[in-house]
């Protein structure tokens, strides 16, 4: 399978005050998700399951990028579903555990964040799935958390903004970002398999 690589960008973002303040609050919102669900399950491990939820809602890059990722975890044996723009669907290598899901073409956080969370709550194929978020995206992680997720995984910083990190308490598992590398081998922290 050939490697797709996207070298990581150079050019800083330095992100409004606003956008910091927000960008803090849906943290601080995650963190109490993963509080109430700790409490929930009296203390217990979030389960793991063999069924996986990826969201990339925007660039057909990291649609690209994420081709590896996703093989290996069907590799892995692992129930895949990459959500992502009906246009970027054919990218994806077809594998026996691999399932798409189209979001619109002109998604936009904020304006479809409630159709966003109707299409998670259907991608879930049981009360313990996994979400992926392999941007670094707190608004990703905060929409896993909405819908119901037993476990989300993301980087502990947004990748292309490293000026906006994310808690460590955000989700359950918050992975360090290395930027030195192509966005393909960041992706390698969410999988056991090599890339």
């Amino acid at each position: 399978m050939p490697i797709y690589t996207q070298p990581p960008s150079t050019k800083r973002i330095y992100p409004s005050w606003v956008k910091r303040v927000v960008w803090w609050l849906l943290g601080y919102e995650c963190c109490e998700w993963v509080f109430l669900r700790w409490l929930l399950r009296r203390g217990k491990p979030a389960p793991v399951t063999n069924s996986v939820v990826i969201l990339e809602p925007f660039g057909m890059g990291d649609v690209v990028a994420l081709q590896p990722l996703v093989w290996a975890l069907c590799e892995e044996g692992k129930a895949v579903t990459v959500i992502c723009r009906e246009a970027w669907i054919p990218i994806l290598r077809p594998h026996d555990n691999l399932r798409t899901v189209r979001l619109r073409q002109d998604f936009k956080f904020i304006k479809h964040f409630f159709q966003l969370l109707a299409v998670l709550w259907r991608s879930r194929t049981s009360s313990s799935v996994t979400g992926i978020d392999p941007r670094g995206d707190i608004r990703s992680v905060m929409a896993f958390w909405y819908a119901g997720y037993a476990r989300v995984e993301t980087l502990d910083c947004y990748f292309t903004a490293n000026d906006c990190p994310n808690s460590r308490y955000a989700a359950t598992v918050v992975h360090p970002v290395d930027r030195a590398v192509d966005r393909y081998k960041v992706n390698q922290v969410f999988t056991t398999l090599p890339l």
